[in-house]
């Protein structure tokens, strides 16, 4: 069964108001920002993270841990991680690698920063927002030691 016939047969199955949600729901995700979480320590952080993406119609999410399914809190994500799309990393390097080759501009966060989201230039390039371990944060230069 191709894609186009699972999806025509579903459509039978709900109703018509489901369905234009749905559409409805759909126009406003986007590709065009991306999110990268490196190492998070507390399970309800990843699964916070997972459920504001989903509210804010990020797509992707890109997750450098090797355990993090494991990690998920389903009292706090409340099911918003089956709606986005969850893309494991070995390592920060190989993800950062891959944001790059498809045309993000990596932007890692810090709480010691002097610069603030809104500073961020949205001028028509991707960007991927990295956020690292709470204590931590982001490893140096992608590199997993």
């Amino acid at each position: 069964m191709t894609n186009t016939e699972l999806i025509a047969k579903l459509k039978s199955m709900i109703q018509e108001k489901k369905w234009n949600l749905f559409q409805q729901i759909l126009q406003y995700r986007t590709r065009y920002l991306t999110v990268v979480l490196e190492n998070l320590e507390l399970q309800h952080n990843l699964s916070a993270v997972l459920r504001s993406c989903d509210c804010f119609g990020v797509q992707d999410v890109h997750v450098i841990d090797a355990h993090f399914e494991e990690d998920l809190n389903p009292k706090v994500e409340k099911g918003a991680a089956q709606w986005l799309t969850l893309n494991p990393h070995p390592t920060t390097h190989s993800c950062f690698n891959l944001l790059k080759n498809q045309g993000y501009k990596i932007v890692v966060t810090s709480p010691r920063a002097h610069k603030f989201i809104q500073d961020i230039p949205v001028n028509n390039q991707k960007i991927a927002l990295v956020f690292g371990n709470e204590i931590k944060g982001v490893r140096s230069k992608g590199k997993n030691t």
